[in-house]
């Protein structure tokens, strides 16, 4: 204390921590883990700014109606899944659409262009909130937030469907791959059929 009485000490800084985030580009990573481990992390901003523009890349091609190209951001042995938010709260494994491999996903296109009967129309996704963390084996996961609009061909806009990708990124000669892509959708209660992938 002094002479006007006791004085308050000073906060003392500190940097680091459970809370420290890293931006990076147009994503978001953790810096626990890394921080943890004594990495680079200049690393994982490179990795975050790469499968941040990978996910761009895939979501383009859905809502350029590239439906061809679509499997072609997948492993052989792969697993897309398409599962309400309902389920998963549940440990319910019944999924709106499941396919365990590349040629599933070729056969659903082929479908969708030569057999289906669906409502025409023009998707468009709005993604966020992209989250790269790092996975088993030299893998890489990747969660983010979605949006979908649909447009008829008479011009009308919809909501069609919101709810996160959680996914498992490999790298793939000088590009990457998706391992797994579960699309957790927020409500079952869908306006029309899912017929192009989300």
């Amino acid at each position: 204390s002094g002479p006007d009485g006791p004085r308050l000490k000073r906060a003392r800084r500190t940097t680091g921590g459970p809370r420290l985030l890293a931006f990076a580009g147009r994503g978001y990573i953790s810096a626990i883990g890394s921080a943890k481990q004594g990495r680079d992390m200049t690393t994982y901003a490179s990795k975050t700014e790469e499968l941040t523009a990978f996910l761009n890349e895939y979501i383009h091609c859905i809502d350029d109606d590239r439906l061809e190209d679509w499997p072609e951001f997948f492993e052989e042995a792969c697993v897309y899944k398409i599962i309400p938010r309902e389920n998963t709260e549940r440990n319910l494994p019944i999924a709106l659409v499941y396919c365990d491999n590349k040629g599933m996903l070729i056969d659903r296109v082929v479908s969708l262009r030569k057999a289906n009967v669906y409502n025409l129309h023009y998707d468009r996704h709005i993604v966020s909130n992209v989250l790269v963390g790092e996975g088993g084996d030299g893998s890489w996961t990747l969660k983010a937030n979605y949006i979908v609009y649909q447009t008829d061909l008479e011009g009308e806009s919809m909501l069609f469907s919101t709810g996160k990708y959680d996914a498992v990124v490999v790298a793939n000669g000088d590009g990457h791959k998706f391992r797994e892509m579960v699309v957790t959708v927020d409500t079952y209660a869908v306006p029309n059929l899912i017929s192009t992938p989300l």
